[in-house]
């Protein structure tokens, strides 16, 4: 891995962190630990495919008994783009502009 995506991962983790209530944070590691979901780390190269745009908020949500991660992104226009994985695969199945 380059450096760069060692501070994007950081970054990352960071973000991740910060957007999480404690509770949050708490379920998330222990949901991890067990393998229910993927780690934020894994879905690096998915999102950079999209370009090396700055990441503004990452929620891990519950909808319907599926777990996604939704990530907001600032493209190169300026615009919001958001991104949904299943938290449990790591497959991306939603993009939409916010």
């Amino acid at each position: 891995m380059k450096p760069r995506h060692y501070l994007i991962a950081l970054v990352l983790s960071l973000v991740s962190l910060s957007a999480y209530s404690d509770s949050d944070n708490k379920r998330a590691r222990e949901l991890h630990l067990r393998g229910e979901i993927v780690s934020l780390e894994s879905l690096l190269p998915t999102i950079r495919q999209y370009g090396d745009w700055p990441i503004l908020e990452i929620e891990l949500e519950q909808k319907h008994d599926v777990l996604l991660y939704e990530i907001e992104l600032l493209d190169d226009q300026g615009r919001v783009q958001k991104l949904r994985f299943d938290a449990k695969t790591g497959k991306e199945i939603k993009r939409a502009k916010k």
